[in-house]
């Protein structure tokens, strides 16, 4: 995911982002969403993560 994700996104408090994580299962998907969800909360973010299934 490092590799993948550069490291120079915007992280100001003042624009709001949203991230659309989608894959099969098993792939990974709420460990990422962890994993950035504690990048942001490093940064002095405010992460909100919410899960949609159908």
């Amino acid at each position: 995911m490092r590799e993948e994700l550069p490291s120079d996104a915007p992280s100001t408090a003042s624009s709001q982002q949203v991230i659309l994580l989608v894959g099969v299962n098993g792939a990974g998907k709420t460990t990422s969403a962890a994993k950035l969800a504690a990048r942001a909360k490093a940064a002095s973010l405010q992460p909100i993560l919410v899960a949609a299934d159908t």
